[in-house]
């Protein structure tokens, strides 16, 4: 799916590939999982977490930290998300219901773990 120019709304199941444009588009994620994301130019908001795990993490390929956020719902906050640096890109993991292990549900490519913080993320 492409958006091209203006505020988009996306809404992803399993396996889509979407490309904001410019504007300040909104992504909202299901429970599928292995998306693949760009938001393109503008403040993207991507609601990669509704309160039930994907089965597969989605993959963000454009996150601009201080201009986009990511969602995330289910009541967590900041502290119960795992956030870890592998080759250059980062995972974001929420605990399991099912044994509390941390599971990635978003990979934010070509980003430093340590330039993520609370102030990227928007709960609810």
């Amino acid at each position: 799916m492409y958006g091209g120019a203006g505020n988009d709304e996306f809404f992803l199941g399993t396996g889509d590939r979407v490309v904001g444009g410019e504007g300040d588009d909104a992504i909202f994620v299901g429970n599928g999982g292995e998306n693949l994301i760009t938001g393109g130019l503008g403040a993207d908001t991507f609601s990669i977490f509704t309160g039930e795990l994907p089965l597969l993490p989605n993959t963000i390929t454009d996150f601009v930290g201080g201009e986009d956020v990511l969602g995330v719902g289910g009541g967590l906050d900041f502290a119960d998300l795992t956030i870890v640096g592998i080759d250059g890109n980062t995972t974001i993991a929420a605990p399991s219901v099912f044994d509390m292990t941390p599971e990635v549900f978003a990979i934010l490519l070509n980003v430093e773990a340590a330039s993520i913080s609370e102030a990227n993320f928007v709960f609810g």
